[in-house]
């Protein structure tokens, strides 16, 4: 893998909102180099492993040639490790210089290690534990609580998925015991009013389902819909077995907003 092949972040560190996407990304690529270790900012500078020194040549001369060819495999091995490191570190470090913010990089004027990059800018926007809790809440809390519209509606469902793992992964109640699906479908009533209702039915009628499976549900129903909408309704009979009572409707609704 050349030096330029892996430098590239998605994510584009402007605030605390974009540290952990950003941050993950950035650990990813470390630990892909294999230089993760040298710059954990969670670990104490004293504490890091002491970084590969490049290794000096061996003096073969007037050394049988057994022994002059095992130190030479030895150096090259040292050198190997060595030049490996490096690449990694200059890697990650183009990586990250490449993805700060321009208002951002005063942070790091005058660092001389990756590690040290790396530690100021936690030490300025990782949020806490608490901190990080709340800003994912409220992440989830506008995803719901955000208008759908049929053109951003892939967007939104994405939006509200990547919200609920986060909560999820946080541990946050809100999102348990069917409290999410709740959300998504009080959140897709306004788009697909019909289907909504038979899925709250089904609730009432104690039928567990997780939000992964509805989502997926979802996006089969929206994708049905999408292709009516292409056709004149009059075209798409209510009497046509392939079309749900509640497709129609919701079809139907949809066409004359």
């Amino acid at each position: 893998m050349d030096a330029g092949a892996a430098t590239k972040v998605s994510i584009i560190l402007k605030s605390r909102d974009d540290w952990r996407a950003w941050y993950d990304n950035i650990q990813s690529l470390a630990k892909a180099r294999d230089v993760w270790e040298y710059i954990n900012p969670d670990t104490k500078k004293e504490e890091l492993p002491e970084l590969p020194k490049k290794p000096e040549i061996p003096d073969i001369e007037a050394l049988p040639e057994s022994q002059w060819k095992m130190r030479m495999q030895l150096w090259t091995v040292k050198s190997n490790e060595y030049e490996k490191i490096k690449r990694g570190l200059a890697v990650v470090n183009e990586a990250i210089r490449g993805s700060i913010s321009t208002l951002l990089i005063h942070h790091i004027y005058g660092k001389e290690s990756v590690y040290d990059i790396l530690k100021a800018l936690k030490v300025q926007f990782a949020p806490s534990k608490h901190q990080q809790s709340r800003m994912i809440l409220a992440k989830y809390e506008k995803a719901r609580k955000t208008s759908i519209k049929d053109s951003n509606l892939e967007i939104w469902l994405a939006t509200f998925e990547a919200a609920y793992l986060e909560c999820l992964a946080a541990d946050r109640p809100e999102v348990k015991d069917q409290h999410a699906v709740r959300h998504f479908l009080e959140a897709v009533s306004r788009h697909s009013p019909s289907w909504a209702e038979r899925r709250f039915d089904d609730l009432q009628r104690d039928e567990e389902i997780e939000l992964p499976e509805i989502l997926a549900q979802f996006r089969g129903y929206t994708a049905d819909i999408a292709v009516m909408k292409h056709q004149n309704p009059y075209q798409v009979p209510y009497h046509d077995q392939s079309v749900s009572a509640e497709q129609f409707t919701d079809f139907l609704i949809a066409h004359t907003l």
